[in-house]
């Protein structure tokens, strides 16, 4: 049995991106909530800051994120998020942000793109290297997700599918599970 820590991007009072009647923390949720299912179903241990959702907390409360997900010994950690670009509709497709300089991180990210990329449902671009907290600070190997950009077109709409966010989160925990650091 492997440990893993999942969670959504954002919160319900300030849900990150809105476009076409989408929010990114609910879509993220269902994503989030698909992978969950099937990693518990497989024999593993997830947590959840779901607190972390509370919306009484300070928006997007990431500190409370990576002190709960460094309470425990994971094998690795993913925040899932939706990218918008509203000055480039057509921008489109996952990518996938690890901490520079981390190896594990990188493996991570790698492994889980190249699940999204044998998908034929998803385009996922090259994982890169950001200073974002989540990745930097918490201390199992951790990247952050973004499950395409939701001011694409073709994206919302399928967005608007829950089984489209099924088969996503499905991808993600596959991802998740063929990582072996």
């Amino acid at each position: 049995m492997r440990s893993y820590g999942i969670c959504a991007g954002h919160q319900r009072a300030f849900p990150g991106a809105i476009y076409s009647d989408l929010e990114e923390h609910r879509v993220c949720l269902d994503v989030v909530y698909s992978a969950k299912n099937v990693l518990i179903d497989c024999g593993h241990r997830v947590i959840e800051p779901v607190a972390a959702y509370d919306e009484k907390r300070d928006r997007d409360d990431i500190t409370h994120k990576i002190q709960y997900f460094n309470r425990d010994d994971l094998d690795c950690v993913v925040e899932v998020h939706l990218d918008a670009l509203p000055s480039n509709t057509d921008v489109e497709g996952f990518h996938i942000i690890h901490f520079e300089g981390s190896e594990g991180g990188l493996d991570l990210a790698n492994t889980i793109g190249g699940v999204f990329r044998s998908r034929s449902f998803v385009q996922a671009r090259k994982p890169h290297p950001m200073n974002l907290p989540i990745v930097r600070e918490t201390k199992a190997w951790t990247v952050l997700v973004e499950c395409g950009f939701l001011t694409h077109e073709e994206t919302a709409k399928k967005c608007k599918k829950l089984s489209y966010r099924e088969k996503v989160g499905i991808a993600l925990a596959e991802g998740i599970m063929q990582f072996n650091r």
